[in-house]
C-alpha cells in the first residue's frame, strides 16, 4: 500500500483483496471497473451471475477516489475493465464469467 493512499482507500483496497482470497482466486482472474449504475454494469454489461457470480463492490465519494483505487489495483496485478462509466464513485471487482461453455 502506498503511503498517499488514505485510511479510507486502504480500508477498500483490502477489502476487495480479501473478498478474493475468500472466493479462491488469484488478481489476475480479476477485472477491476468504476460504474454509476452497479447492477447494470456487472450484472447486464458483463454477465457477472448476481447470485453465482464473483464480485464485489464499494461506493465512494467521488470518482476520484474511485479512480486511484481502480488504478492501485490494476498495479497489483487486476485487469482493467475497458466499459467504465467514466464519472462513476463506484470501484468493482469481478472474476469473469465464462461464457464459452
Amino acid at each position: 500500500m502506498n503511503n498517499i493512499m488514505s485510511a479510507v482507500h486502504e480500508e477498500v483496497v483490502i477489502s476487495i483483496q480479501t473478498h478474493m482470497m475468500r472466493v479462491g482466486s488469484d488478481a489476475n482472474l480479476w477485472y477491476v471497473g468504476l460504474a454509476n449504475n452497479i447492477k447494470k454494469k456487472l450484472f447486464e454489461d458483463n454477465k457477472v451471475s448476481e447470485h453465482n457470480g464473483k464480485w464485489i463492490y464499494r461506493i465512494l465519494e467521488s470518482n476520484a477516489e474511485a479512480m486511484e483505487i481502480k488504478k492501485h489495483l490494476v498495479s497489483v496485478g487486476m485487469k482493467s475493465n475497458d466499459n467504465d462509466d467514466t464519472d462513476g464513485n463506484t470501484v468493482f471487482a469481478y472474476q469473469k464469467p465464462n461464457l464459452e461453455k
